[in-house]
């Protein structure tokens, strides 16, 4: 029986900022993430291949250790 499913290929974040604008695609390959950054004020371009067990681990930190309020408890510490 086939399912309904959202498939999601390639995400794109753009910063905008005074001279110009950040830009950093995400995409799925077969063997884990593929990740590339572009700054438009320099061109630039830098591209990241990770596997799926080290991106496993990326996530796992973020989920877990991140500290949303991190700013926050800087400037109480």
């Amino acid at each position: 029986m086939k399912s309904n499913r959202v498939v999601t290929e390639r995400v794109k974040y753009v910063h905008e900022h005074a001279c110009g604008s950040n830009t950093m695609y995400i995409e799925q390959t077969k063997e884990g993430v593929l990740i590339q950054t572009t700054d438009d004020s320099n061109n630039t371009q830098h591209d990241f291949d990770i596997d799926k067990k080290d991106w496993e681990l990326i996530k796992m930190i973020i989920d877990n250790f991140v500290d949303s309020d991190y700013e926050e408890a800087k400037v109480a510490n």
